[in-house]
C-alpha cells in the first residue's frame, strides 16, 4: 500500500498529540467517528453515560487485523518496552488474546473508526510515555504504523481487563455493520450503498458490553482449536473457504 506523508502525520496525531490538543482540555470524554463510519438505527443508549457510570477508560464496538504489511517491527518495539519497563508481555487476559506463547501477534486491533475514551487516561504519562517511545522507533513515518496497534497495545499493557470493553451497538464503517446487540444482521442496499437495519436494536437489552479478550481471540486465524470448532459451525467455514479460492 502507498500511504502519503499527510495520512502517516495524521494516524501518528492520533496515536498520541490528539489527547493533548488545547480544544479537548475542558472536556472529561471523546468519540471518534471516522467520516464514513454511520449508525445505521437508533442508538439504545448513550455510550458515554456507560463509559461515565461503569467507570471504564475506553469502549471499542468494532474489533478487525491490520495488514502484516503496515506493522513491520511493531511487536519488536512492543517487547523492547515491555523489557525495559519491567512489564510482561501477556500480563492481561486482553494480551494473551493478542499474543501467542511465542510472541506470534495474528494482527488483531481495536479498530478506532469509533472509540469511546476518557480522556484524563490518555493524556497521562503511563499512555503518552508508550506513545513517545513507539513514535521514537520512526515506525509511523517508515512503516505507515497506525493508531490501531498503539492504542491496542497501550490499552492492553497498561491498564486492567476490567478497565476496558468492547461494545455491540447500531454502527457501521466501510464493509463492517452490526445492527446492535440482539438485532439481526445488516443489510446492504444496493441502491444507497449503505447498510440498513431492517429490524431496531433490542432496546430492553440495550448496548452490548463485553470483554476484548473475548473478540480478539474470535480474530485469530482457523487452526482448529477446540473454541473455534464450538463456536463456528464446519459450514460456514467451508463456504468461507470456497468464497476465497474462488473468488
Amino acid at each position: 500500500w502507498d500511504f502519503s506523508v499527510g495520512y502517516r502525520a495524521m494516524i501518528r496525531w492520533r496515536s498520541g498529540p490528539m489527547f493533548l490538543e488545547p480544544a479537548l482540555a475542558g472536556f472529561d470524554y471523546a468519540m471518534t467517528l471516522d467520516t464514513d463510519s454511520y449508525f445505521p438505527a437508533d442508538v439504545p443508549n448513550d455510550p458515554f453515560e456507560l463509559l461515565h457510570r461503569e467507570g471504564w477508560v475506553a469502549a471499542f464496538p468494532h474489533l478487525g487485523r491490520e495488514s502484516a504489511s503496515v506493522v513491520v517491527n511493531f511487536m519488536h518495539h512492543f517487547l523492547l518496552y515491555c523489557r525495559l519497563k519491567g512489564l510482561h508481555p501477556r500480563r492481561t487476559q486482553m494480551l494473551e488474546a493478542l499474543i501467542e506463547r511465542n510472541f506470534k501477534w495474528y494482527q488483531q486491533c481495536l479498530m478506532l473508526d469509533m472509540e469511546v475514551v476518557r480522556l484524563d487516561w490518555f493524556r497521562g504519562e503511563a499512555y503518552q510515555d508508550f506513545f513517545r517511545y513507539m513514535d521514537a522507533t520512526g515506525g509511523f513515518w517508515l512503516h505507515r504504523w497506525g493508531n490501531n496497534p498503539v492504542r491496542t497495545f497501550a490499552v492492553g499493557l497498561l491498564l486492567e481487563d476490567s478497565q476496558v470493553r468492547s461494545l455491540t451497538l447500531p454502527y457501521a464503517h466501510q464493509d463492517y455493520c452490526s445492527c446492535g446487540h440482539g438485532a439481526p444482521p445488516c443489510r446492504a442496499d444496493t441502491a444507497s450503498g449503505a447498510f440498513v437495519c431492517d429490524g431496531a436494536a433490542d432496546g430492553g437489552n440495550g448496548i452490548g458490553v463485553g470483554d476484548l479478550s473475548e473478540g480478539l481471540l474470535d480474530l485469530q486465524p482457523w487452526r482448529g482449536t477446540e473454541r473455534q470448532k464450538k463456536n463456528f459451525q464446519p459450514s460456514v467455514v467451508q463456504d468461507f473457504v470456497r468464497e476465497q479460492m474462488f473468488s
